[in-house]
């Protein structure tokens, strides 16, 4: 019953990327066909479990370099390298690097990164409602003030999220976030 309901959303929203994208004239249809399957997945795992699985980033990797070539490999490491900071003190998860990579790799660099800061923006509204909601919107400020602090203080690396330390509860879900970006971004 679910997988019918999945297939049946998925049809419906390629029809609508047929019909309302900017590539009217089937240009880009099958690459952004190929990117909404890697994105819906994602953002299906990555809200229900707070992972993206390596198989399907690599899935996703084989279907950009089938329909882009040596530049859809360019662009994708291109994001991976300038992108590795946010990485590197855990303010994103791997994951969700890996799918940035693959949305520059697919969509190019202009809409490529018109995609990630849809979902980048569409993501600080859902914190900010998120923590107002939850009343602690001051305290995590605070804590980022106290983090870069520590970071210049003491000039150590020291993650920013720890999911032992600090839970999933004020975490957002940033592939959902890039899916909506992207469906955005074919109005």
């Amino acid at each position: 019953m679910i997988q019918r309901s999945v297939s049946s959303v998925m049809f419906q929203i390629m029809v609508f990327l047929f019909l309302f994208s900017g590539n009217r004239r089937g240009d880009g249809f099958i690459e952004d066909s190929l990117l909404l399957a890697v994105l819906s997945y994602s953002a299906w795992t990555d809200w229900h479990r707070r992972r993206i699985p390596n198989w399907w980033i690599l899935a996703g990797v084989a279907g950009g370099v089938v329909c882009g070539g040596p530049g859809f490999l360019i662009r994708a490491a291109a994001v991976v390298l300038v992108s590795f900071i946010w990485f590197y003190y855990r303010m994103i998860g791997a994951g969700d690097l890996k799918l940035c990579a693959l949305i520059c790799g697919y969509l190019g660099w202009t809409r490529g990164l018109l995609v990630i800061l849809l979902g980048l923006a569409i993501g600080a509204g859902w914190s900010v409602v998120r923590l107002v909601r939850q009343k602690n919107l001051w305290e995590r400020f605070w804590y980022f003030y106290a983090y870069i602090g520590q970071m210049i203080q003491h000039n150590e690396k020291t993650a920013y999220f720890d999911s032992s330390r600090d839970g999933y509860e004020g975490t957002i879900p940033l592939a959902v976030c890039m899916l909506l970006g992207f469906l955005v971004s074919c109005i």
